[in-house]
């Protein structure tokens, strides 16, 4: 704690922010020395003019490295040239956050505000980006992502719950030949992806060597599409968590697995990393579920596939 103006101000290097009146928040920050804080998360629902008056805090925490926006829905009932001028007065205390490294976002209205400036208001590098729950995720969004200078450097990229059923995969191709260099984890778990979405993105997935987590789970892949994706991913030996979908032809129904089906394809599997000729685990998951903003992953009928480096003689 520190001593200012006759107030005891505290030091903390993380604040959680629920549902609870902005009148409180504001009293909280009021007492708090803002550039202590290293990490910020909000799980709470504003309108833009309450986002507004939050972001004059947030503009004060000069040392500010992780922000997490959650279950945000922007309630934009002001007229339109009302709107703006609040966007903007949000946008331009983010540009005093110098020292962001990490972004986890799961709000769609916060994402639509914030990505069109993000070359603008982003100063330094990321290391991780994380969206979540973004159903209406758009291309424009992804190609503001592309064409950020300070996103190039990610060591972290996870879109989880996004729907990309109907993209064209070229600005995922883009953003992930940006990134390649220095990625070390890439979630694209429950995207809705099809195959031929994911086998456009198989070359560039291949140069992904920093690669050291991998996961595609809960999309719409054959089995082909699976050993492609084993064969494109058998040259990064950086690799220690890998987690796919079951394949379609493993389900009777839309959500039922048939368990003799698994036992084949798992049978499959591991004839095709045999063949591939290096030591590997992955893992087949049927269902994940999301408790708030953290993916928690119940594994049914999972099971890790194994190759050893040489068969036992």
């Amino acid at each position: 704690a520190q001593q200012r103006e006759g107030l005891l101000h505290l030091c903390c290097k993380t604040l959680r922010i629920s549902e609870v009146p902005f009148q409180r928040v504001r009293r909280v920050l009021d007492g708090v020395q803002l550039d202590c804080i290293q990490e910020v998360e909000v799980n709470f629902t504003w309108d833009l003019p309450t986002l507004g008056m939050f972001a004059l805090f947030l503009g004060q925490m000069s040392n500010l490295q992780s922000l997490s926006i959650s279950y945000i829905n922007v309630l934009a009932e002001e007229e339109e040239e009302e709107e703006e001028e609040e966007e903007e007065k949000f946008l331009s205390q983010m540009l005093r956050l110098w020292h962001l490294r990490k972004l986890d976002m799961d709000s769609p209205s916060f994402l639509e505000l914030i990505a069109p400036s993000l070359p603008r208001w982003l100063q330094t590098p990321l290391d991780k980006l994380s969206i979540w729950f973004c159903s209406q995720l758009t291309h424009s969004d992804l190609t503001h992502l592309v064409q950020c200078p300070n996103l190039m450097q990610l060591k972290s990229l996870g879109l989880y719950s996004t729907n990309l059923t109907d993209f064209s995969p070229e600005p995922l191709q883009a953003l992930l030949e940006a990134v390649a260099p220095n990625l070390q984890d890439l979630c694209l778990d429950n995207c809705g992806m099809v195959d031929s979405q994911v086998e456009a993105i198989l070359p560039v997935l291949s140069c992904c060597h920093q690669l050291r987590g991998f996961t595609i789970s809960e999309n719409h892949l054959s089995m082909a599409t699976m050993d492609k994706l084993l064969c494109h991913t058998a040259g990064l030996h950086s690799l220690e968590l890998e987690m796919y979908p079951i394949p379609l032809e493993c389900y009777r129904t839309h959500q039922t697995v048939d368990q003799e089906r698994v036992a084949l394809i798992q049978a499959e599997l591991t004839g095709t990393l045999r063949e591939l000729g290096q030591p590997r685990t992955i893992r087949l998951v049927t269902k994940s579920i999301a408790l708030g903003r953290f993916m928690t992953w119940h594994f049914h009928d999972m099971e890790p596939v194994m190759c050893p480096s040489s068969d036992p003689a």
